[in-house]
């Protein structure tokens, strides 16, 4: 779920759009556009996509608010389970909620040491499967001189999955942290 949120905050960041179009020596303005179109509030028209690259935009979109609806979902569900536990049983709630800060930190920690060490292998392999995966239709191949890559190099992507990792880590560093503090205090005289 970190990873997810992680994920929908950078495709929509204009900091992190910014800095990748000026260090990328891309147009920002136009990169800005995208950020605002996934979120809903913008069109594309002003670009003049190809039809192909117009398909693979509104799948794009159609694919970050399936992400966002997961993401709200799963915190709903999340904060239920957290809210039916604690009526239940205010004891057991403490050294779960300890234990799954802990506990999930931890694994999500592990999981973004592999995870980086695949992207960084062959993250062009991973690119492609992610788009195999996702936008079975084919439209996500266009040729070097196309609007969209000339806006989103390869370099884009890696960047935004770096920047997707290092925000995922420092969260799960929070929660390992938290509940460290909160082991080491006596949480049961609460």
């Amino acid at each position: 779920m970190i990873i997810l949120a992680s994920g929908l905050f950078v495709a929509t960041d204009k900091v992190f759009y910014i800095k990748e179009c000026k260090k990328l020596n891309t147009d920002c303005q136009k990169s800005l556009l995208f950020a605002d179109f996934l979120k809903g509030k913008g069109s594309l028209l002003s670009l003049n996509l190809t039809y192909k690259e117009q398909s693979h935009m509104q799948d794009v979109r159609n694919l970050y608010e399936s992400l966002e609806f997961t993401f709200l979902f799963l915190s709903v569900l999340t904060i239920s389970m957290l809210f039916f536990l604690l009526i239940k049983d205010k004891k057991k709630y403490r050294v779960f909620v300890v234990d799954y800060l802990f506990l999930g930190g931890i694994s999500l920690i592990i999981f973004i040491l592999i995870l980086s060490i695949f992207s960084f292998a062959g993250f062009d392999f991973l690119f492609d499967l992610f788009h195999r995966v996702f936008f079975s239709q084919g439209n996500y191949l266009f040729s070097d001189q196309s609007t969209l890559i000339t806006l989103f190099p390869s370099e884009f992507f890696f960047d935004a999955l770096k920047q997707i990792l290092v925000l995922s880590i420092i969260i799960a560093l929070f929660f390992v942290v938290t509940a460290y503090l909160l082991k080491k205090r006596k949480y049961d005289k609460l």
